[in-house]
């Protein structure tokens, strides 16, 4: 169950979610996490799988977060990269 970023799905493929903005409360998610038929919780752990395995996931790796940071910091100390 995602309920972060309003952009998400430009990210990550709706297919490997459960939205939480498509329920009205929490009470309406539970009886849809209570009722979701097995098949399509088995769909999107493997949408979920093939997602990690992608290139796509490649941005949300440690590595891209540190050089990230390594840039933002070098920027910041005037240091050319």
């Amino acid at each position: 169950v995602y309920w972060g970023a309003t952009d998400i799905e430009e990210w990550v493929d709706p297919d490997c979610f459960i939205d939480m903005r498509r329920f009205a409360d929490f009470t309406e998610l539970r009886e849809y996490l209570h009722a979701v038929p097995g098949d399509e919780l088995a769909r999107r752990r493997e949408a979920g799988r093939r997602f990690l395995a992608s290139p796509a996931f490649d941005r949300f790796r440690r590595k891209a977060w540190v050089d990230r940071f390594r840039t933002i910091v070098r920027e910041d100390a005037g240091v050319e990269t």
